[in-house]
């Protein structure tokens, strides 16, 4: 948490209580069905429990100070705990597969265009142990502004989804590819989609030909049933980025055996056989693996 509590005389004396009562009641509602589980406009961050206004009345209320609150809003904190719909990115680790989208529930936000990055992780990285209240001015009085667990939210960068689409056609990355994009956060999904669809299309370039060369690959066999059988032990995201920079190293090189080539095939050929050889496959199995897929990288993937 990054809360800094207020001495402030004025906050301090301030009622919480009585800012709640000035608000517009329809208004409080609307905002609790939206964090209460199971509330008829659930949406972002959750209590975890369902709460009332004179829950919120009763809570004891300590002002704070944010950078990301600006005056003349006024921010307050209550041991409330609730459950995130965020996590900063920094909290994933670098391989971490993670999917580009629309923002704001597939609208793209006022611009129709802004991006947000969604992946799959732990729920205990989206719990919090504080709500924030923000209030401020409307004509004589000072009101709640809106109330949410966890600290106040920074602003995001915008980012758009054609800024997105022109590196990641297929809208799939890892969280650093994501983390240098300039993404701060990640929203937590059941799923990215991505064990059938993302690498059916990024494999399709394999079913115009039905077997490897076995004198020249050291393995014949179909293709598309070969890789799609093997898939799910390997990273999705991670194997593409690594394939990508095998093939823009490619794209760049004077010559295929350049050692800018051949330090990223090392890269790509090193995480395959180290994967597969923690989940039981021999040296063997690993390099007819790493072989097909550095071939394929060769050809520029499904680029």
């Amino acid at each position: 948490m990054h809360n800094l509590f207020v001495e402030n005389a004025d906050l301090r004396r301030m009622d919480v209580a009585q800012i709640i009562d000035d608000t517009d009641p329809a208004y409080l509602q609307k905002t609790l069905d939206t964090r209460n589980p199971g509330g008829s406009l659930q949406a972002g961050s959750q209590f975890l429990t369902p709460m009332t206004v004179e829950d919120l009345k009763s809570a004891e209320w300590i002002p704070l100070s944010h950078p990301a609150v600006k005056s003349p809003a006024i921010a307050f904190t209550a041991q409330i705990p609730g459950k995130l719909g965020i996590t900063e990115i920094d909290n994933l680790d670098d391989d971490a597969p993670v999917k580009f989208q629309l923002s704001h529930g597939g609208t793209g936000g006022k611009s129709g265009r802004s991006a947000e990055v969604v992946s799959t992780f732990s729920d205990a990285l989206l719990r919090v142990d504080n709500t924030t209240l923000i209030a401020g001015p409307s004509g004589d009085k000072t009101v709640v502004w809106t109330f949410h667990p966890g600290d106040p939210s920074p602003p995001f960068n915008e980012i758009t989804i054609d800024d997105v689409r022109e590196l990641y056609p297929d809208m799939l990355a890892t969280a650093r590819e994501a983390r240098e994009l300039g993404f701060n956060f990640v929203k937590k999904v059941d799923s990215l989609g991505i064990n059938e669809g993302r690498i059916t299309d990024f494999f399709k370039g394999l079913a115009g030909i039905p077997t490897y060369d076995k004198e020249k690959m050291g393995f014949n066999v179909p293709k598309n049933e070969w890789f799609l059988k093997h898939i799910n032990e390997l990273n999705p995201a991670k194997l593409g980025s690594l394939m990508r920079s095998v093939s823009s190293a490619v794209g760049q090189a004077p010559y295929i055996m350049h050692d800018s080539v051949q330090s990223e095939v090392s890269r790509l050929r090193d995480y395959i056989r180290a994967t597969l050889k923690q989940r039981g496959y021999d040296n063997e199995y690993a390099m007819r693996v790493s072989n097909g897929l550095i071939y394929h990288a060769y050809k520029g993937g499904s680029e």
